[in-house]
């Protein structure tokens, strides 16, 4: 890739997005279609369809196997709705106009330390979600696919064996607390989260042979937390906050933590030496655009739960990236 390539990389990011929004993977998983075709599918112009049709083949997403006739190559399959580990509503989720609105003010981040997206909404993301409940669905459902896609790692690395009642903390519509309960049939879980949030849960968990073990529990974690809980695990939850708005979370989770419960934090880590990947590189950055947040090391965590009252047991490598950070009430 040369630096031409990266300079015009939001093109085919969007590019990406459109054609994930359009479906055109699950159109192509039983056979290559004309442009025709997926025009008369999708509703689309048909020129500008093979425009950006041909456009996305020539970075080998799709192929063009005759004359506007498209198929689908290795990474087009990630697009598919029906594959494990499908990236299609991270990609619809990445070509919504707040958040490119919110890059488009990156320079603003960079120069303040404060979110983008706040500075290009006039709210929090966490606000204008739930303000715009189409975006707050697009959200969730890009967090529910990320949830099932590491779920078999999470539960592969850590030993729920002991624990009796998990309390998914701002755990959003449910996908990693089923994933945890179908693997430990005799735990119970708790899901916690804003109401506007796991409203949207009913739907997931009622095909999940869990449900039955399974309570949904309203609320805030800025407020409070549900007492009870043998391991409160929060996936994905730090990294969104900075230090203040973190150690708050972290102290209601303490408050109702007993002397055996256990704190999970499911969090990217970066390296003391900043050596890490790309992605979280560049997560990191996200972190800032979007929320004034940052992604954090070994020792930045060790002191955010400290500072709650909180020490790391110890802290478990999973097979995609993500960190178990296991922590106890000191």
């Amino acid at each position: 890739m040369n630096l031409q390539q990266l300079i015009d990389g939001y093109q085919v990011s969007q590019a990406v997005s459109v054609a994930a929004s359009l479906g055109i993977a699950d159109l192509l998983a039983a056979r290559p279609r004309t442009v025709e075709e997926l025009a008369r599918a999708t509703g689309a112009h048909p020129e500008s369809l093979l425009r950006l049709l041909r456009a996305l083949a020539s970075m080998d997403i799709f192929t063009e196997e005759s004359a506007e006739l498209f198929g689908l190559t290795p990474l087009a399959e990630g697009l598919r709705s029906d594959v494990p580990g499908t990236l299609k509503a991270w990609a619809i989720q990445s070509g919504q106009p707040d958040m490119w609105e919110a890059y488009g003010r990156l320079k603003h981040s960079i120069m303040t330390g404060e979110s983008a997206f706040r500075k290009a909404h006039g709210i929090g993301a966490w606000d204008y979600r739930e303000r715009h409940p189409s975006a707050g669905e697009t959200f969730d459902n890009a967090m529910r696919k990320s949830a099932q896609r590491v779920a078999k790692s999470l539960v592969d690395a850590y030993d729920f064996a002991r624990v009796g009642v998990v309390v998914d903390i701002g755990g959003g519509n449910g996908a990693l607390l089923a994933a945890i309960l179908e693997a430990n049939t005799d735990m119970r879980g708790i899901l916690y989260d804003q109401v506007h949030v796991v409203s949207r849960a009913d739907a997931l968990l009622e095909n999940s042979e869990a449900a039955t073990r399974c309570s949904i529990v309203p609320g805030y974690f800025f407020d409070s937390g549900p007492a009870g809980g043998s391991l409160y695990v929060l996936k994905g939850i730090i990294h969104d906050w900075d230090d203040a708005h973190a150690t708050r979370i972290l102290r209601n989770c303490r408050y109702v933590m007993n002397a055996d419960s256990k704190l999970l934090l499911i969090e990217q880590m970066l390296p003391a030496d900043s050596k890490a990947t790309r992605f979280a590189h560049f997560m990191d950055l996200h972190m800032l655009a979007i929320h004034g947040s940052r992604e954090r090391t070994e020792e930045d965590y060790t002191e955010l739960l400290a500072s709650a009252g909180i020490g790391v047991a110890r802290i478990l490598p999973t097979a995609t990236g993500l960190n178990l950070i296991e922590a106890v009430p000191r």
